[in-house]
């Protein structure tokens, strides 16, 4: 039985010879169009780093229903070159790209919530204390994620589980002992002006302060949606 999840994709131009407007238009025009048009990925959204000092200021995702299908031929002949790129026109030869596939852990929606994707995306990467995987998903599951509805603004969570991960681009052998956090969250909110006193209150519990309080990694930046492509009102 196939295993739904997502393909994520953070990057960063690299090349003096590629301006962020020109890869923006191939990202967006050509690429993401090229991707919803295959068998296995029918929606893709694009987001923008809110913090400009960010490392890789942009981020796409992808929902899959097999996770399975990045590894096929018919996702693989998907170009990633084009005429619109300046140089060798190879992509991989002007940023540099965090590549990931996750599989589906839990989605959970504000009551009442809007249909959609929301504006601001916080894409929160968890590695937990040291055998502490099933309290930690027990914490999401009956305490965070209720609190996390509570603040204004929220609409949903998506949470998934790291399946497999590669770099790629002309700083891609500098990456390679890098830890990667095992744990996805994608929080949704309305706005990137987030109510940071009622999200702090959702840390602010015991079981919150033994759950967050010893994770070994946490990396959460917060982005804004730049465009959506193929089927966009499709759950994560």
């Amino acid at each position: 039985m196939a295993s739904q999840g997502l393909f994520w994709v953070n990057s960063r131009v690299t090349s003096p010879k590629l301006s962020a407007e020109t890869y923006n238009k191939w990202y967006e025009e050509e690429h993401i169009p090229e991707l919803v048009a295959t068998s296995g990925i029918k929606s893709g959204f694009r987001y923008k780093a809110v913090d400009p000092k960010e490392k890789n200021p942009f981020l796409a995702i992808y929902p899959l229903k097999d996770i399975a299908f990045p590894d096929s031929d018919e996702f693989k002949a998907v170009p990633t070159e084009s005429k619109t790129l300046p140089g060798s026109g190879k992509v991989f030869d002007l940023a540099d790209f965090d590549v990931r596939v996750y599989e589906h852990l839990q989605s959970f929606e504000r009551p009442n919530a809007k249909p959609g994707r929301a504006l601001c995306l916080m894409s929160a990467a968890i590695e937990p204390a040291e055998g502490g995987d099933e309290e930690f998903d027990e914490f999401y599951r009956k305490q965070h994620l209720d609190m996390l509805a509570m603040c204004d603004g929220y609409r949903k969570t998506t949470r998934y589980k790291l399946v497999s991960q590669q770099f790629v681009g002309p700083s891609a052998d500098t990456t390679k002992n890098v830890e990667t956090p095992r744990f996805l969250a994608l929080h949704e909110f309305e706005s990137p002006n987030l109510p940071m006193d009622q999200i702090n209150q959702t840390a602010s519990t015991e079981w919150a302060k033994k759950i967050l309080g010893s994770v070994k990694i946490m990396q959460a930046p917060l982005f804004t949606l730049t465009k959506a492509g193929g089927q966009t009102d499709a759950k994560l």
